[in-house]
């Protein structure tokens, strides 16, 4: 605008911004404006014309762009002004500032420069004849004025800075009213010019309005268009709302310290992600506050002290000082007519602007949404949510949007995807981004499987690569209550490349990943995807809630874009050494016991969780080092002592794991040794105890009630008899570790007791290689959801990395339950041998089980081909039959599982990831038929199912069909067709018709079972037909 005088510029420049609601008295202004424009233009022309010595009615008709041209050509320099102003101090708003690029039909001027990526800015005394004086304020880049032509402030007379920002424009433009910076020389415009394409470029402009000096030589535009955004990775705990609120809290304010004012966080943060059945009480709702509560609520949802406690925590956010001037995202669960949502909840000062619930549910894995929550399913639809009285009082709100939209603020759009939106097939990021939509926000609660993180990295990627834009990726770490752990990866994603992420693994509460984003990229690749821009030609809009705000703020030329990272992913041994010490770290501070017990046998399994503890301390050593208090506050309430301060990962293993070799007559002296070497590696508290005199207690028991005395099979007694005597060794082993547990911190004078650590691996909780209620059964287990040959890789990989050399000739040494008798100092018996299949073949079948969802005939057909070099056809019927006899015989055990640390995606954890029967006909009769039908048209064709020759065979037949007879392995021979399997026939009693028959676990650890026959000889027609288990 032009004013002749400073006078008249003050009081029209101290209009107040317009509100959004606020139209009427927007037109007025802008009706007073055009008249005062038109004014003003009549000044400018006379100005202009005296100045450059135009007389008569040319000087009167001069056009806004020939004014303009004039001016403008007649410097020599010409710079454009991108350093944002401040934030208005007055209104407390940020301007909004947006670039724009040169149309190919508008000439350039050398003398104009641009910031990267803005290739050529638009010289806008060119364009300005395609405008009629209305409203607009079109500002005109800086000048820089030389010394040759400062004959021109004196001859304005100082108003020269008046005429580098005009008003020009159309009907096409809008503007807010400048204002005018009290005791300062400043005005400010926040100004909207379409384009003809239609395109909006807002605009900034700061003039400095003086009679002379410095102030006086210079005219500058401001333009903002960078924004710097926050995403939030926090470590949650189910229903601990206080906790919660302060690592929200905690995260709102270091996002605002690092210059963001944007920021989100993940999933259902509020109340923690496991709630289960008291997701149904209203408390928790209300309890609430500005992020995703965890699912490890679970049922909790379902009670009402869920919702209301998350609305009480919400209040606690939107009240808290540290929120102002911040625009905040959090997830909660909503309640809206009755069905309960999991949304995000978005405030601005203590204003909700949008409840945006989530549309894709997940219920594959451990989750199981949809037991607790509702998919909202009116898309790009809005309704009016009643807010609770609590939070009406202070938002002086309510009514609240509530549904599927999006935030428009000044500068740019923001849209919502809820954790499973991303994966599914018709994930909003498409729909959004092709609506102009800028920002995409996720707040998830994703789990840790080995080998996985890639996923979501991926997806992130291709989302934005696809369509253009920023995406911004919150996530849980850590355990809040239940077997999985939440991996981090919070990561901020622009145009297909990452700018910034969290930690995978870390003790670390709070962890805030910023990234400054320039909005002209993401307007720039759009643009240049002409596919692209014409499906968003004839896109669908979402509902927008705008907003009186802007993200980006003045001064952002001197703030530099984030460049795209690479992401470096954990090898799988790095993941088990970080994420199970990471999940006991938290289960062991949240439990409030003292420590760990293990019973430490010298093998892979043990050595393995003991490698693991050893982790979890050189984690808690590192975190101390580098000052972080809340793990130095736990680890000393941990240990009972206010002043203690862990300086050495050994020292630290001492007070935290208490090891225990537990020995028989049958334990090699060599995985004694193995055992008390690696305890010393790793500094634990180290114990030996002989178990003999417990076992011949208990056998005592046993032989004065019945007067008899159980042998070993060795020795000759029964494979019942052996099996026996083998489980009371584990048995007895599961009792003294809860002994020990409860009372050697009373040993060593603390108080407290410790956790029992189990174990036993994922292959053999899968094929059912435990005794039930042995060392297996414990508190936790890190490695229940890692494979036999992971842990393997990794013992190598901790050898190297925490300085432990015995682990090689643990890894070395033959894997062995230690039950039976020695012979000759040497051992009798492996664990492969016993089960009848190798670990590697034993991984293979669960991954076909659960990941393939494979039942025995298509477990059969892939196998065929994935083991014909080594398996011809009849070797893998048998293989397949015998593992899904021993799965069925044996998945009771899963039902009481040691509660373990999710890693494996064949996991057969009964709790929740794997829900099937734990009463099964182990004859699989109509399955195993299917295979030796499949079986004898291969071995009739002479082939293998791809053209080659086989050698033909005997049709394997019968309901499990390993031998002539049509019974399990074993039975009607001594030995089972299956290397290394031993089976032996026990009893026949005439009489009765039984016949008692160990399974091929006949040497092992588990439970032995009865077939009752329907013959009373063992013969070619006996048909088991039942089943019984024995403990």
């Amino acid at each position: 605008m032009l004013s002749s005088t400073a006078e008249d510029m003050e009081i029209e420049f101290q209009l107040a911004l317009p509100g959004t609601d606020d139209r009427e008295k927007e037109r007025e202004i802008e009706k007073e404006t055009t008249q005062v424009s038109m004014t003003r233009l009549k000044l400018a022309q006379r100005e202009v014309a005296s100045l450059f010595q135009l007389g008569g009615e040319g000087g009167q008709n001069l056009s806004m762009g020939e004014m303009l041209h004039l001016l403008c050509h007649s410097c020599s320099t010409f710079t454009i002004g991108v350093v944002p102003h401040p934030p208005l101090v007055q209104t407390g708003k940020r301007a909004a500032c947006r670039s724009f690029t040169t149309p190919a039909s508008i000439p350039h001027s050398a003398s104009w420069t641009g910031n990267a990526p803005v290739r050529r800015l638009f010289p806008l005394w060119a364009a300005a004849d395609q405008f009629f004086p209305f409203t607009i304020l079109t500002p005109l880049p800086s000048v820089d004025f030389s010394e040759e032509h400062s004959w021109w402030l004196s001859d304005l007379g100082g108003r020269l800075q008046i005429y580098g920002i005009l008003a020009v424009a159309a009907r096409c433009f809008r503007s807010h009213p400048p204002v005018y910076k009290k005791d300062t020389r400043i005005f400010v415009w926040n100004c909207a010019l379409h384009s003809a394409s239609d395109v909006v470029f807002d605009w900034c402009a700061q003039s400095h309005i003086g009679g002379g000096g410095e102030e006086g030589r210079t005219v500058s535009l401001e333009m903002g268009r960078k924004v710097t955004v926050a995403v939030c990775t926090l470590n949650q705990w189910a229903l601990d709302f206080d906790g919660n609120l302060q690592r929200i809290l905690q995260s709102i304010q270091e996002a605002k310290e690092a210059g963001a004012s944007f920021r989100s966080g993940p999933e259902l943060e509020i109340c923690g992600y496991n709630c289960e059945e008291y997701v149904y009480e209203s408390d928790i709702l209300a309890g609430l506050c500005c992020h995703s509560f965890g699912y490890s609520c679970e049922d909790h949802f379902y009670e009402s002290d869920t919702l209301l406690h998350c609305w009480e925590v919400l209040l606690e956010i939107l009240i808290s000082p540290i929120c102002k001037d911040m625009l905040v995202d959090v997830g909660m669960p909503v309640m809206h007519r009755n069905v309960t949502y999991n949304c995000r909840v978005v405030f601005l000062n203590r204003k909700l602007l949008l409840i945006r619930p989530k549309l894709r549910l997940c219920d594959d894995g451990n989750y199981r949404e949809t037991r607790w929550m509702s998919a909202w399913t009116k898309e790009r639809t809005l309704e009016e949510y009643y807010l609770p009285r609590m939070i009406s009082t202070y938002t002086g709100q309510s009514l609240v949007p509530f549904g599927d939209a999006v935030i428009a603020t000044k500068d740019t759009c923001i849209g919502y995807e809820i954790c499973e939106e991303l994966w599914n097939p018709l994930s909003a990021h498409v729909p959004m981004s092709l609506d102009g939509v800028e920002l995409i926000v996720n707040g998830t609660g994703s789990y840790m499987e080995l080998r996985k993180a890639y996923t979501v990295v991926d997806l992130i990627k291709s989302a934005t690569m696809k369509c253009g834009g920023c995406y911004m990726f919150s996530n849980l770490r850590g355990c809040d209550g239940q077997r999985v752990y939440f991996n981090g990866c919070s990561s901020i994603a622009l145009n297909g490349g990452i700018l910034n992420r969290s930690q995978q693994f870390a003790l670390q509460e709070v962890e805030v990943v910023v990234a400054t984003i320039d909005l002209e990229d993401i307007r720039t690749y759009r643009n240049m995807i002409r596919s692209r821009t014409l499906a968003a030609a004839s896109s669908p809009s979402y509902p927008r809630v705008t907003i009186d705000f802007a993200l980006s703020c003045d001064g952002d030329m001197k703030l530099p874009s984030y460049e795209p990272i690479e992401w470096n992913y954990h090898s799988p041994e790095q993941e088990i050494a970080l994420g199970p010490a990471c999940w006991l770290w938290d289960y062991l501070r949240r439990s409030g016991q003292g420590g760990f017990f293990l019973p430490l046998s010298g093998g892979v399994d043990s050595s393995s969780v003991a490698s693991i503890v050893f982790s979890m301390c050189h984690l808690v050593v590192n975190s101390v080092q580098k000052g972080d208090s809340q793990v130095l506050s736990d680890v000393r309430k941990i240990v009972c002592d206010p002043d203690y301060v862990p300086r050495d990962p050994q020292e630290l293993c001492n007070r935290l794991l208490t090891t225990c070799y537990m020995g028989s007559e049958n334990s090699s002296v060599e995985t004694r040794s193995r055992a008390g070497a690696l305890a010393k590696q790793i500094g634990s508290y180290h114990t030996n105890i002989c178990i003999d005199v417990a076992v011949s207690a208990v056998l005592g028991i046993f032989t004065s009630i019945s007067g008899l005395v159980p042998k070993f099979a060795s020795r000759g007694g029964s494979a019942r008899e052996s099996l026996a005597l083998q489980n009371i060794q584990a048995r007895l082993r599961m009792v003294l570790a809860y002994l020990f547990a409860q009372l050697m911190l009373w040993v060593r004078n603390r108080s407290g007791g410790l956790l029992v650590l189990g174990s036993s691996n994922v292959d053999e909780a899968l094929r059912g290689y435990m005794t039930k209620y042995d060392c297996s059964s414990a508190d936790i287990n890190p490695i229940g959801g890692i494979s036999k040959t992971d842990l393997k890789s990794f013992l190598g990989y901790a050898r190297t990395r925490f300085n432990l050399p015995i682990l090689l000739e643990i890894v070395s040494a033959p894997p062995t339950a230690e039950l039976e008798p020695l012979s000759g100092g040497k051992l009798t018996q492996t664990d492969e041998e016993d089960m009848g299949m190798t670990y590697v073949e034993l991984n293979e079948f669960g991954r076909l089980r659960k990941k393939n969802m494979c039942g025995p005939y298509s477990m059969f057909c892939k196998l065929i081909h994935t083991w014909q070099g080594h398996c011809t056809p009849e070797q893998v019927a048998e293989k397949v039959k015998h593992f899904f006899r021993c799965y069925a015989i044996n998945r009771h055990k899963m039902t009481v599982l040691t509660p373990s640390y999710h890693a494996e995606t064949y996991s057969p954890d009964d709790n929740r990831f794997d829900h099937r029967p734990f009463l099964y006909n182990v004859k699989w009769a109509w399955q195993f038929r299917a295979i030796d039908d499949q079986l004898q048209r291969l071995t009739a064709g002479g082939d293998d199912g791809q053209g080659k020759k086989v050698s033909t065979g005997r049709a394997v037949s019968g309901p499990v069909a390993s031998n002539s007879q049509g019974l399990p392995p074993g039975q009607g021979s001594s030995r089972s067709s299956i290397p290394g399997v031993l089976t032996k026939v026990l009893n026949t009693d005439s009489n009765k018709g039984v016949v008692v028959s160990e399974t091929e676990d006949t040497y092992t650890r588990q439970h032995h079972f009865l077939y009752v026959c329907g013959k009373d000889t063992l013969g070619e027609s006996s048909d088991p037909r039942t089943l019984v288990h024995i403990s």
